[in-house]
């Protein structure tokens, strides 16, 4: 059973009260509240980094991974061995950049993402994650209770969407789940900017229901962003929240910590979520249909595509790698603009119905 650790200082989650919360926001300084306020509306600076700051800061990163102890990195040190483009320096700048550049933090997050990639994964993940390695997942993702949506928000951050009406218990592990959340942040991270600025959460819980609520995912999800992913969630937007949310609400705040402040909730009819998304720069015409918005969303066709993408990635490989996963990407943004644009109403998509883009996924995977 995959275990996930919360830290061991804090209130146990069935008696974290308002004091605690009321402590902990006191906790917060100055400088988080701002910092988070700009995150929220997407207004935080990025500095930018020479080719020299950048190789400088490499060169700091691995000297502080040289001071950690071999015991304490095993995990790292295999993926040095047997998977070295997992492990170069493009992959390392998205920790530097998660970090704001402190290289201590940086290698530090490195190794925890080692261990948990390795406990996640086993030996598969020497191996470039993609969606032929996570092929027994393969039904959960098509299910679409993840999906990245195919526009950023008025900042430039990319969002993803998480509908968790579509969240079964029965049918997937805690374990299933995890590792296609951490493929879905693996897609997030292969934009620079992304890595930059962060991105947005939309979970949407209409037509959820109590037995779709899942501590255990909440708690993966958290600890993931917090401790060894590289990547940041500067906010997260909750839509059509069920009643029995509120009752559920101390184990959010718990498990959202001094984040729960970037936690927002939109209550009402479509016309007034969508209202509130817009004023946090997520237009209409990027919210999915089925959470009110105008955006008919075709997974299916989104699965081809990725796959598409990494098998020409493999194909690359050995050859001039770095320039052809930028051609690879740009050819996806490409398709997800053209596909946004058709959908901007809500009318159905011509063409390949879900259940055929499904069917020429599974022969593509053959």
């Amino acid at each position: 059973m995959m275990a996930f650790n919360f830290g061991q200082d804090r209130t146990p989650i069935g008696l974290f009260t308002e004091d605690d919360e009321e402590r902990e926001r006191l906790e917060i300084s100055p400088e988080e509240i701002v910092e988070s306020q700009a995150d929220i509306l997407g207004i935080k600076v990025i500095p930018n980094k020479t080719e020299r700051e950048a190789a400088s800061a490499l060169s700091l990163m691995n000297e502080e991974l040289s001071k950690i102890p071999l015991d304490q990195k095993r995990c790292y040190v295999d993926a040095v061995e047997k998977c070295t483009n997992e492990v170069n320096n493009e992959k390392r700048m998205a920790f530097l950049w998660r970090e704001d550049f402190d290289a201590k933090r940086a290698a530090a997050r490195l190794v925890k993402y080692w261990e948990k990639r390795k406990e996640l994964f086993a030996e598969r993940c020497y191996l470039p994650l993609t969606l032929r390695i996570l092929e027994d997942e393969i039904p959960l993702i098509s299910t679409e209770l993840f999906h990245l949506l195919p526009s950023k928000d008025s900042s430039g951050r990319a969002i993803l969407s998480i509908n968790m009406s579509l969240r079964d218990k029965s049918k997937n592990s805690v374990e299933s789940v995890a590792r296609v959340l951490w493929y879905f942040f693996h897609c997030l991270i292969e934009d620079l900017e992304t890595q930059k600025r962060g991105f947005v959460l939309f979970v949407t819980g209409k037509h959820s229901k109590y037995n779709n609520f899942d501590p255990s995912f909440i708690f993966a999800m958290r600890e993931f962003e917090r401790d060894c992913f590289p990547i940041r969630c500067a906010c997260a937007h909750v839509c059509h929240p069920r009643p029995f949310l509120r009752a559920l609400l101390p184990v959010m705040k718990y498990v959202a910590g001094r984040h729960w402040a970037r936690v927002f909730f939109h209550s009402g009819s479509d016309q007034v979520v969508m209202e509130n998304l817009r004023a946090f720069g997520i237009a209409q015409e990027n919210i999915p249909a089925h959470s009110g918005g105008r955006l008919a969303h075709d997974h299916a066709q989104w699965m081809c595509d990725r796959l598409q993408i990494e098998e020409q990635r493999k194909q690359c490989a050995g050859t001039n790698v770095t320039a052809a996963a930028f051609d690879v990407q740009e050819g996806e943004l490409h398709r997800a603009e053209k596909r946004a644009k058709r959908s901007h109403d809500s009318t159905p998509h011509e063409g390949k119905s879900a259940p055929v883009a499904l069917l020429d996924f599974n022969l593509m995977m053959l």
